[in-house]
């Protein structure tokens, strides 16, 4: 028996067999570690989605009110109760998309802006 031990051809499978187990406790360990990664990570989105379902819950919620209803009928239908009057304002024009377009038609020459002035 302890020659069978000491014997070459024992020696080399033996190695064999501890290096293969150590590879294969090694690919385990970084597939753990992965799983762990993906795992924390799936949570928190998970996390991050059940905050935005609460807010959006809590939206809903406060959609069913009664002020939140009349604000919309006011703001976006623009109607009014009764003896009320909806006044709106105009915006004024931009300056700066006016300053723009006469930018784009500048004449070539001094010929050109008199005609455009006088025509």
């Amino acid at each position: 028996m302890g020659k069978v031990l000491q014997h070459p051809i024992t020696i080399i499978l033996f190695t064999l067999l501890c290096g293969v187990l150590v590879i294969s406790l090694r690919k385990s360990s970084q597939k753990k570690s992965l799983s762990s990664q993906e795992i924390s990570t799936l949570e928190e989105k998970a996390y991050a989605l059940s905050q935005e379902v609460q807010g959006l819950q809590e939206e809903v919620e406060r959609s069913k009110s009664l002020e939140y209803k009349e604000k919309i009928i006011r703001n976006e239908l623009l109607m009014q109760k009764e003896g009320e009057y909806v006044v709106q304002l105009a915006l004024p024009p931009e300056q700066n998309n006016f300053e723009s377009n006469n930018s784009l038609k500048k004449p070539a020459s001094y010929r050109e802006e008199w005609i455009e002035i006088l025509f």
